[in-house]
């Protein structure tokens, strides 16, 4: 029983961060089918909670880290800064 727990234990973690590793993962381990299918599920759901609950907290300690803010484009020209306003990315209207 021990080892089938041990055994599983990789399988849900692979399976919290992407849903088909858990699968994969439970056959290379050669657990039972059912439970390959619950710990795969219950990776999966606890990947879910986790961004549902702590997302905006992950967001701002580890991606504001990451991937710092950009400057705003800075056109010293006024000419080329009008053409860039009146030519360039489309705004959303919404």
């Amino acid at each position: 029983m021990w080892q089938e727990i041990l055994k599983s234990i990789p399988v849900f973690l692979s399976a919290s961060l992407k849903f088909i590793l858990g699968p994969i993962g439970g056959y290379a381990a050669r657990l039972h089918i059912v439970t390959t299918i619950l710990v795969t599920v219950a990776g999966m759901m606890t990947s879910v909670i986790a961004f549902t609950y702590f997302g905006e907290w992950i967001r701002t300690r580890v991606l504001d880290r990451v991937f710092h803010t950009r400057r705003k484009i800075n056109v010293p020209n006024p000419k080329l800064a009008a053409i860039w306003k009146k030519f360039g990315l489309v705004e959303s209207p919404y």
